[in-house]
């Protein structure tokens, strides 16, 4: 039975009528309130400016943490009072490291934003977060996806990751993430939406898609709209495995291209009679609509 695999691919600079981006997060534009150094709760969210608060209400599961001081989070830092009830956790800052095991004490935790330009991730940062469903590494800059990978590179953590978002995720300079081997092993995990949008890739090899066939298996949304490929001299397109869309009599470059049905959401897409001009995204991730 083909699986219904809905693609985002809006990332021709000449469409103007439908762009999608995500919502841009930093330290500099989070909310103000409340006042640096204290917190306090509106419509069930408690929010702390300026540090990281020790013990939280009891009747409060969603935490929203603005430009804290600390450079790094430890494990021990959220072992107080109402931590172990809280399922919703952001993080806005602009340098943070965190630390192996730094979110042990919140183990019911179901989604889990990150929003640090300059964040540095030791290897086991994400034990204890066997529950975690949601995980956004949105506007993290600079952050080496080498790190990423190797925080992940455990099949056992988060075994019920169903959300990755990489919006503008090692985006700067030579940050660039490399989509290889290493990295697609992370969609052992059943990851069904997957947000690479406006992200800088160095390469790609996806052969291991030819190998695995349980890799990406249960993928059923990617972003990849505003995504620039570096080097595509280098890299490797899966052989046996097809991103099937309707895109591909319309937009199509050398070996790259779209082939078949694409998902009632955009079906309406042929209305736009735009021509991409300038389609500076090349890389197709090609994966199998049936198995």
């Amino acid at each position: 039975m083909a699986m219904k695999l809905q693609i985002l691919f809006v990332i021709i600079t000449c469409v103007y009528d439908i762009i999608i981006k995500c919502e841009e997060n930093t330290c500099s534009d989070a909310p103000s309130y409340p006042t640096y150094g204290t917190c306090s709760s509106e419509d069930g969210i408690y929010t702390c400016s300026g540090m990281i608060p020790v013990t939280i209400p009891n009747s409060l599961t969603q935490v929203k943490v603005i430009c804290f001081k600390s450079k790094m989070i430890i494990n021990g830092e959220f072992l107080g009072v109402g931590w172990e009830n809280v399922t919703y956790l952001q993080l806005y800052s602009n340098e943070v490291e965190l630390a192996d095991g730094a979110f042990w004490g919140i183990k019911r935790l179901k989604e889990l934003h990150i929003h640090i330009p300059l964040l540095k991730l030791q290897n086991g940062v994400f034990r204890s977060l066997e529950n975690l469903e949601v995980l956004s590494l949105n506007d993290c800059y600079m952050l080496k996806s080498t790190e990423f990978v190797q925080a992940m590179a455990n099949e056992s953590i988060l075994p019920n990751l169903t959300h990755l978002y990489l919006c503008r995720t090692s985006k700067r300079e030579d940050y660039n993430f490399d989509i290889n081997e290493s990295f697609l092993k992370i969609l052992k995990r059943p990851i069904k939406i997957l947000d690479f949008s406006d992200t800088v890739i160095s390469s790609f090899d996806v052969r291991i898609l030819d190998t695995e066939p349980a890799l990406g298996k249960s993928i059923e949304y990617v972003n990849i709209s505003h995504t620039y490929v570096i080097d595509h001299t280098n890299s490797k397109l899966s052989q046996n495995r097809t991103l099937q869309n309707r895109l591909g009599k319309f937009y199509r470059w050398e070996n790259f291209g779209f082939q078949s049905k694409l998902q009632s959401f955009i079906e309406n897409y042929y209305k736009y009679q735009r021509h991409a001009f300038n389609l500076w995204l090349c890389w197709i991730f090609k994966i199998d609509t049936k198995y």
